[in-house]
C-alpha cells in the first residue's frame, strides 16, 4: 500500500519504493563488477569453491551498500524533499542527473577499471590514485591505450552506465501527489525520518560501534582475496581527507620508545662483515628495474616445482651469479612509492605516496644529497617524459646534480609512443654520460620498457622469449637491454671501480601462487654486483627498499649519523625486516614471521617459514610473540608519523 495524499497510490508508484530501486539499482551493479573482478583474473583468487563465493557476495553487500548509500546521500535527501513537493519538476531532472546519474556512472567506471588496474597493485584503488595521476604526466596517451588493450571492459563500462542511465529515466518520469493533510504530512514525515535513519546505519555497515573500514574485509576472507569483497568506490571513500597523518601516542615513554625502534643512525662498529670495495671512494650506480618481480627471475623464483622454470632474465641470472644477492621486498606497489623509500629511505605508511603528499616538501635524508657532500656528481636517468610522476622536481629537491629524461635523450626516433624512449637506447645513453661524468659519481637509473602496455622495438619482434602474460617478453626485452648496457660499460674506464646495485620498483601481474601471497607479493630483487670484488653469495636476511640507503652509506664508508627507516643489510646488530602499509593495514616480515596490524590491534600472525603463503593465522595461540611484534610496529608507526607531522626527519 502506496502512501500519497488523499488518494491512494499502488506500492510499486510509492516515491520511497523508487528511491530503494534506486539505491538496490547501484548495489547491484556493483555486485555484479566483483563477479566480473573474479571472472577476468581468476588465477589472481586462488580456488574459491560456490559455497566460499556466495558467502564473499553475501558479505560483500555491506559494503556495496554502505558506498552507494554515500555515494547517493545528496541524491537520497533531495529526493526526499521533492516528495513533498514534487511539482518542482527541474530540479527533480538536475538532482537525477547531477546527484545520481553522474556520480553513479564514475563509481561503476572506477569500479570495472580496477577489474583491470588491481592486477598491477594487488589492491583497490584508494583515493590517492587522483593524486597520482596528476604526476603521471603521459595519461592523456596512456588511457586511449589502456581502453583498446582492455576494450572489453570499455565496452562492458558503458553498457552498466547505459542501463544506469535506462533505470534512471524510468524512474524520473514517475510522479506523485504531494501530502495533503496532517495525518498524511505526518505518516510521509515519519517514513522520510525512518529512511534516512537506516541510511545512516547503511553507510556505517552496520549499529558497531565504529563505521566499517577496508580492514574489515580481512575478517571474511584471507588477505589476497579481500578486493572480491571490497567495492573500489569504498576504498576511495573511506580514504578521502586522510592526506594528513595523525599524530600518535602509543608510547609516552620517548626513551621507551626509542629503545624499540629510532630512525637514527650512527656509523657501523668494526665488527660488522660487509665487504671492503676498492679505493676510497667507489662509483655508485643504482638500477631500478620496472616491474621485475623475483618470480621472473630462475635463480630467484620462489614457490614453484619447476625445476626446469627458465624465467624471462637470462643475463640477470648471470649477473646473479657474481653478485651478492638478499632476500628483497619493495616497500610499496608503485613505482611512485619505490623512489622516496630507495633514495630517502622512507617508507609509504599513508593513503599517498610521499612525492605527491602533502609532506613533499618536508626536509628529508637523500643519498643523492650525501653523496654530493662527500664530493660525487649525482644524476638521475629516467627515459620518461619529464614531468612522469614528478620525478624531475622529486630529483631536483633531494639534491641530484642533474636529470636525464626524454628530453635530455632528445631523439624520439626511439620513442615508444607512450611512456619514453626504449630502454636499450636510453641505458646506451646513460653507458656514455656516465663516461663523460666526473668520478666518483652517484648515478640512479630508471627502466621503463616492462611497463604496461609492455611496447618493445620492432626489431625485436618474434625474437624474444614470451610467456603466458604480455609482459614477460617486454621483461625478455628489458634483459636483453641491461645485457648491452654492461656489454658497454665495461669497456669504459669507470667500470671496475662501480658498485651496481639492482632492484625492482614493485611486482607486476603474478602466475604462481606464492607471487599472490602477502610477502610474494612484494617479492623483488636485491642485487649487489662490483666487478672486482667477488661478492657471490645468497643471504638469507631481508632486505627492502628503505635499507639501500644506510647499505651504501655503510659501504662508502660515511661517518656521520643520518636519518633512515631502514638499516643497513650488513648490520648484524639490526636483523633485516619489511614493512608496508597496503589496504589500510601495516604488514611486518620480521623474525620469520608475517604480521598484520590496523592501527589499533594484531589482526593477523603466520609462521612465514613454515607457512608461506599465510593461510594460517596463529595469533590466538602466539600471545607473546603478538605483543613484541606490536610493539615494534607501534614504536615505527609512531616514530614515522611524528617525524613527518614535525618535519624531523633529516639531521
Amino acid at each position: 500500500m502506496g502512501i500519497a495524499g488523499n488518494n491512494k497510490v499502488s506500492f510499486l508508484n510509492s516515491p520511497y519504493l523508487r528511491l530503494i530501486i534506486s539505491v538496490l539499482w547501484i548495489v547491484f551493479l556493483l555486485l555484479l563488477s566483483r563477479a566480473l573482478m573474479f571472472v577476468f583474473n581468476p588465477r589472481l583468487f586462488g580456488y574459491i569453491s560456490s559455497n566460499e563465493y556466495m558467502a564473499i557476495l553475501f558479505h560483500g553487500l555491506r559494503f556495496d551498500l554502505s558506498a552507494a548509500l554515500f555515494i547517493n546521500s545528496i541524491f537520497l535527501l533531495i529526493s526526499l524533499m521533492l516528495i513533498f513537493i514534487p511539482s518542482a519538476k527541474t530540479l527533480r531532472c538536475l538532482n537525477f542527473i547531477i546527484f545520481y546519474c553522474i556520480p553513479n556512472s564514475i563509481a561503476v567506471g572506477l569500479n570495472l577499471t580496477d577489474v583491470i588496474y588491481y592486477r598491477f597493485t594487488l589492491k583497490r584503488m584508494t583515493a590517492d590514485i587522483f593524486s597520482y595521476l596528476g604526476h603521471a604526466g603521459d595519461m592523456g596517451a596512456l588511457l586511449p591505450q589502456f581502453m583498446r588493450d582492455f576494450w572489453y571492459i570499455t565496452l562492458i563500462t558503458i553498457a552498466f552506465i547505459l542501463a544506469l542511465v535506462w533505470v534512471a529515466r524510468r524512474i524520473l518520469k514517475q510522479t506523485n501527489q504531494p501530502p495533503k493533510g496532517i495525518v498524511s504530512v505526518a505518516i510521509h514525515s515519519s517514513i522520510t525520518l525512518l529512511i534516512v535513519f537506516f541510511s545512516v546505519i547503511g553507510m556505517r555497515g552496520g549499529f558497531q560501534l565504529k563505521p566499517i573500514g577496508i580492514a574489515q574485509a580481512s575478517i571474511y576472507v584471507q588477505g589476497y582475496q579481500t578486493a572480491l569483497l571490497l567495492n573500489t568506490p569504498f576504498t576511495i571513500l573511506k580514504t578521502v581527507n586522510k592526506t594528513h597523518l595523525v599524530e600518535i601516542n602509543y608510547y609516552d615513554n620517548p626513551k621507551e620508545m626509542e629503545s624499540v625502534f629510532s630512525p637514527m643512525q650512527h656509523p657501523l662498529p668494526g665488527n660488522n662483515d660487509y665487504p671492503t670495495l676498492p679505493g676510497s671512494e667507489p662509483n655508485i650506480v643504482i638500477i631500478l628495474l620496472e616491474s621485475f618481480s623475483t618470480e621472473h627471475i630462475s635463480s630467484l623464483c620462489r614457490g614453484i616445482s619447476k625445476p626446469d622454470y627458465k624465467g624471462f632474465t637470462p643475463f640477470l641470472d648471470s649477473l646473479i651469479s657474481h653478485s651478492l644477492v638478499f632476500d628483497g621486498y619493495a616497500n610499496g606497489k608503485r613505482s611512485i612509492e619505490s623512489v622516496p623509500a630507495i633514495l630517502s629511505s622512507l617508507p609509504s605508511l599513508m593513503n599517498n605516496d610521499f612525492i605527491s603528499s602533502v609532506y613533499s616538501n618536508n626536509r628529508v635524508q637523500s643519498l643523492a644529497a650525501i653523496l654530493r657532500e662527500k664530493g660525487y656528481e649525482t644524476m638521475f636517468f629516467h627515459g620518461g617524459t619529464n614531468g612522469t610522476m614528478g620525478f624531475d622536481t622529486y630529483a631536483t629537491s633531494t639534491g641530484f646534480n642533474k636529470y636525464f629524461g626524454r628530453r635530455e635523450f632528445n631523439d624520439d626516433s626511439h620513442f615508444d609512443g607512450k611512456w619514453g624512449i626504449f630502454d636499450e637506447p636510453f641505458l646506451k645513453f646513460v653507458a656514455n654520460t656516465l663516461n663523460t661524468s666526473p668520478n666518483p659519481f652517484f648515478s640512479f637509473v630508471f627502466t621503463l620498457s616492462s611497463h604496461h602496455p609492455y611496447i618493445i622495438p620492432a626489431a625485436y619482434a618474434g625474437k624474444l622469449r614470451a610467456g603466458n602474460l604480455p609482459i614477460h617478453q617486454a621483461i625478455s626485452y628489458a634483459d636483453e637491454a641491461l645485457k648491452q648496457f654492461f656489454k658497454t660499460a665495461s669497456s669504459m674506464p669507470w667500470f671496475n671501480n662501480t658498485l651496481f646495485i639492482l632492484t625492482s620498483d614493485h611486482t607486476s601481474e603474478p602466475v604462481f601462487p606464492f607471487y599472490k601471497s602477502y610477502a610474494g607479493s612484494l617479492s623483488v630483487p636485491m642485487i649487489f654486483y662490483h666487478p672486482e670484488v667477488d661478492l657471490h653469495r645468497k643471504e638469507t636476511r631481508i632486505m627492502q627498499h628503505i635499507d639501500i640507503l644506510p647499505t651504501v652509506l655503510h659501504l662508502t664508508g660515511y661517518q656521520k649519523s643520518f636519518m633512515a627507516f631502514g638499516h643497513s643489510a650488513f648490520n648484524k646488530e639490526k636483523p633485516g625486516f619489511s614493512i608496508t602499509f597496503l589496504n589500510n593495514r601495516y604488514q611486518l616480515i620480521k623474525d620469520g614471521y608475517l604480521f598484520h596490524f590496523d592501527g589499533e590491534q594484531a589482526i593477523g600472525l603466520y609462521d612465514f617459514r613454515k607457512d608461506l603463503l599465510c593461510k594460517s593465522n596463529i595469533l590466538d595461540s602466539e600471545p607473546e610473540l603478538a605483543a613484541n611484534l606490536t610493539r615494534f610496529v607501534k614504536a615505527y608507526i609512531q616514530q614515522y608519523n611524528y617525524g613527518m607531522i614535525h618535519n624531523n626527519l633529516a639531521i
